[in-house]
């Protein structure tokens, strides 16, 4: 299953911080988190519970996409979305194009 990068603040870090922070553990990348898409609160949409995700746009600043961690199996980019995508990050990558004026 495809997934966009994410994970779980630790205590004590800011949005941004865990933002940077996730998004290097497991792409390899530095980014700068930018606009917010959304923040997505539905207590039925994570199946690890109710989890509550706010999601930034980010731009790339350094380091070269490459698997991080052991859980994850592979890394891309698309042109069109993957079939077998995260139910809930469809949702999320529509919010994202539609504050570009773009569609699905």
């Amino acid at each position: 299953t495809w997934a966009l990068p994410g994970g779980f603040l630790r205590f004590g870090e800011t949005l941004e911080e865990g933002t940077k922070r996730e998004v290097l553990e497991e792409t390899g990348l530095n980014i700068s988190p930018g606009e917010l898409i959304g923040v997505y609160a539905d207590p039925k949409r994570d199946p690890r519970g109710h989890v509550i995700s706010i999601v930034f746009f980010a731009e790339a600043r350094s380091g070269k996409l490459k698997r991080q961690e052991s859980e994850i199996a592979d890394l891309g980019f698309f042109d069109k979305l993957p079939a077998n995508l995260t139910p809930s990050h469809k949702q999320i990558i529509y919010d994202a194009l539609k504050k570009r004026g773009l569609e699905m």
